[in-house]
């Protein structure tokens, strides 16, 4: 099924809408960490965001359009700085804790329904797909992997390292970021140089 998206990108929303799209959002968000979207009834949403149910329907057609709207917000970061990351594993001495340490806090609880839970979204394997994509075409400027066979070859190798580091950065968010955003980076970055070597 499509949805087509209500929200105007070229339109800046007001404080207000801004607030009352937060409540609803977080107010779902709550409601999809504990069970499936098909439980998950509008006024539970309206009831715990402390909003009538027609202020839902304001911004979104119903709960799938809700779910479509969220992940394409996570969907446009991820498109602007999947390649910072993985320049960083490439290239990086240093990792900025900042770049990482502001986004995952500051969206912990979506993460961990979005990326951190299996079948919920979406966002994984467009993430997976984007790093894949990312990583390929640094491969290549370094002449790595240019050949036929070293090209099928490639594709293992990249799914290899897409789902190690995947699979680190989700116990990091289902761990709620016990460590930090540099030992996370810089430990993704040492084994991935490891393999590379």
């Amino acid at each position: 099924m499509i949805y087509l998206s209500r929200d105007n990108p070229t339109k800046k929303d007001s404080p207000k809408v801004t607030e009352t799209k937060k409540k609803i959002r977080d107010a779902f968000i709550t409601l999809y960490a504990k069970q499936p979207i098909e439980k998950i009834d509008i006024k539970s949403i309206t009831d715990l965001a402390g909003l009538n149910r027609g202020t839902f329907y304001v911004y979104y057609l119903d709960i799938y359009d809700l779910l479509a709207q969220i992940e394409a917000s996570y969907y446009e970061h991820i498109q602007n700085n999947v390649k910072y990351l993985v320049r960083t594993l490439f290239y990086a001495e240093t990792v900025e804790e900042e770049f990482a340490v502001n986004f995952f806090r500051e969206n912990l609880a979506y993460m961990k329904v979005l990326i951190a839970t299996p079948g919920k979204s979406k966002l994984p394997e467009v993430l997976k797909e984007k790093i894949r994509d990312a990583m390929r075409d640094e491969l290549k400027k370094q002449n790595m992997y240019n050949e036929p066979q070293e090209e099928r070859m490639l594709e293992y190798l990249l799914e290899y390292i897409i789902s190690a580091h995947f699979g680190v950065i989700t116990r990091w968010i289902a761990n709620d970021l016990d460590l930090s955003a540099v030992e996370i980076i810089s430990f993704l970055k040492s084994t991935f140089n490891k393999i590379c070597d």
